[in-house]
C-alpha cells in the first residue's frame, strides 16, 4: 500500500495579478513540487517551487511567484483561481473572484420558484395528520415540478 504524500502550502494573489505562494512535502524534503494556477479550473500556468520563502521549513527554496495579470484580464468577470500541487493534485488555494450574475430572465424564474416554495410552506396540507400530511405534500411537490418542468 503507498503511503499518501503530505501536501503543505499557501498562496496569495496582489491586485497587480501576481500570485505569491509555497509548496512543500515532509516526504519529499528538499523536493522541488509543481504548483498548476487555474482560473475557472482551466490550468493557466504552471512553475516549479524553487524560490527562496521565509518560513523555515526545509532549505527555504519552496516559494513560487508568477504573473497571471494577462489571463485574469481574459478571464469572465466571475472566476475561481486556484493553485493546486501538480502531481498529486492537492489544492493549496482557491479563492473566487467577482459577482457571479444569472443567465438573462432567470431572476423572474428564481422569484417564481420562491413564491411557488412559500405557497406550499403556508399550505393548508401542512395542518393535516402525519400520514395525509406526506402524502399532500409529495403532490404539491410533484405539481411544482411539473411546473418547473413545463417553463420554457
Amino acid at each position: 500500500m503507498k503511503t499518501p504524500i503530505t501536501i503543505l502550502g499557501d498562496a496569495m494573489l496582489d491586485a497587480d495579478g501576481i500570485l505569491h505562494g509555497w509548496c512543500w512535502s515532509p516526504e519529499r524534503g528538499d523536493a522541488r513540487l509543481g504548483v498548476d494556477i487555474l482560473i475557472n479550473g482551466v490550468v493557466v500556468a504552471h512553475k516549479i517551487a524553487a524560490r527562496w520563502h521565509e518560513d523555515g521549513l526545509s532549505d527555504g527554496f519552496h516559494g513560487f511567484e508568477v504573473a497571471i495579470t494577462l489571463k485574469l484580464s481574459q478571464a469572465p468577470a466571475y472566476r475561481v483561481v486556484t493553485v493546486r500541487e501538480h502531481d498529486t493534485a492537492t489544492c493549496l488555494w482557491q479563492q473566487a473572484f467577482g459577482a457571479l450574475a444569472l443567465p438573462a430572465g432567470e431572476a423572474a424564474a428564481l422569484s417564481a420558484t420562491a413564491q411557488i416554495i412559500e405557497e406550499i410552506r403556508r399550505s393548508p396540507a401542512l395542518l393535516l395528520a402525519d400520514r395525509a400530511k406526506t402524502g399532500k405534500i409529495a403532490a404539491a411537490f410533484a405539481g411544482f415540478g411539473a411546473r418547473l418542468h413545463a417553463r420554457p
